[in-house]
């Protein structure tokens, strides 16, 4: 018989009695419960416990404490669902709560009235993670063996979640990615017809007008892969012809057509490369300094690295680096970066000269990718615009762009990708 599943909450307040109290209103329940009084001893339990859910009051050593608990919770662990349980709170600060991620407010002073309403919202909260769970691995291994029925299947469901969800953005943005993945898995299904379609009635002299253009800003298109050459000039003339305001279908296939166009000539670059140092002794010895499997995260020293990265970190998060790593420690030599988020945190990681101190050793990373015709700058700069490239499709990480500034924006980002890329000597 299987073992239940482990349900972990970590309960903030400054108020020892009455974090005693719902210790025992949840162990009753069969949670299991940990205790922090502060924001600082909270993230070092969420660091080093890795709870899956979090409680926590509002006023605690400063009047908003729970807010900026929220705050840092949800950007260093975007999807930790959090409650927020407050005596004093007035409802501009609950309202502030629920913008910053929280999963849902609840009245300390009628804490007796609202424990059901608590059971139900942790119920709630643990049966969505079992739920993501089974679906992330259903989109994981579609992407791996792909079968169009069970896809367009897989993305109706993804898609009724996301009308579903009221406030959390972080989550809505992370079932995009999903959703993301799956289209682009389809698309290069069909890139070949696509690229087909678009060519179709297409004058020869249209198409040498376009190639002129587009030689001018990045150069000669034969330095490129010839699978790039032929998705860029598709995805160009695209641009020429399509309203993406009037067309959201034609801008996916826009959006896809870009980011495949980068892959493609990243992977191109890179490729053999990554697959030499995935199997290498040298990733053997360096995965564990950065990723600790005891905490599920990023080793310590990384973690505190990241921070002082800041020009870094808002498109290249910690939590992503964390995925990453552990898909690597997973896969172990069978590993593929495939994706532009992936690619971005693999060149940011392992394509230039860095070092950190990681609980006083020194973890030196030698550039085993060995990009050659990069600086550091240039190399910290293609892993940004690789993560940003994909980011930029998800209207819950960009909502402020409409579809035409979208792909405005993701043609310029597309422009200086390749400019670099071509920089890398073989």
């Amino acid at each position: 018989m299987a073992s239940p599943v482990s349900r972990k909450i970590l309960v903030v307040d400054d108020n020892r009695l009455y974090r005693e109290a719902v210790r025992r209103n949840l162990e009753f329940v069969d949670y299991q419960v940990l205790e922090a009084d502060d924001l600082p001893s909270a993230l070092n339990e969420i660091r080093t416990q890795h709870p899956q859910a979090v409680i926590t009051d509002l006023d605690m050593t400063h009047r908003t404490e729970g807010l900026d608990l929220i705050r840092d919770v949800k950007t260093r662990y975007p999807l930790m669902p959090v409650i927020l349980v407050s005596a004093v709170g007035t409802f501009e600060e609950g309202a502030r709560a629920q913008e910053l991620g929280a999963t849902t407010v609840i009245s300390k002073s009628r804490i007796d009235e609202e424990l059901e309403h608590l059971y139900a919202c942790l119920d709630e909260i643990f049966e969505q993670i079992s739920a993501h769970k089974a679906l992330k691995s259903r989109v994981d291994q579609l992407v791996t063996e792909f079968d169009v029925d069970q896809a367009v299947k897989v993305e109706s469901e993804i898609n009724q979640i996301i009308s579903s969800i009221q406030y959390d953005t972080a989550l809505k943005g992370e079932l995009y990615e999903w959703l993301s993945r799956l289209k682009d898995r389809r698309m290069a299904n069909d890139r070949d017809e696509f690229v087909e379609t678009l060519d179709n009635g297409a004058s020869s002299e249209s198409i040498l007008e376009i190639q002129t253009k587009l030689e001018h800003e990045i150069g000669p298109l034969d330095e490129f892969d010839p699978e790039t050459q032929a998705i860029l000039l598709a995805a160009e003339r695209l641009m020429h012809e399509v309203d993406p305001d009037t067309n959201t279908g034609w801008a996916r296939n826009l959006g896809f057509s870009y980011s495949f166009a980068v892959e493609n000539e990243v992977k191109n670059k890179i490729e053999k490369k990554f697959a030499k140092f995935i199997a290498s002794k040298e990733l053997r010895s360096l995965l564990p300094q950065l990723y600790d499997s005891t905490l599920d995260n990023l080793s310590l020293g990384l973690s505190r690295y990241f921070l002082l990265q800041k020009n870094m970190t808002e498109e290249i998060t910690q939590d992503l680096v964390r995925q990453i790593l552990e898909r690597m420690r997973k896969h172990g030599s069978k590993y593929k970066a495939d994706g532009l988020k992936a690619l971005g945190v693999v060149v940011f990681l392992f394509g230039r000269e860095h070092q950190f101190d990681n609980l006083g050793t020194q973890v030196e990373i030698h550039s085993p990718l060995a990009l050659r015709g990069l600086d550091v700058d240039e190399s910290n700069r293609l892993a940004l615009l690789l993560v940003r490239l994909q980011h930029i499709r998800n209207p819950f990480i960009h909502p402020e762009f409409s579809e035409r500034e979208k792909i405005s924006e993701m043609r310029k980002l597309v422009i200086e990708c390749l400019s670099l890329v071509k920089k890398i000597e073989s």
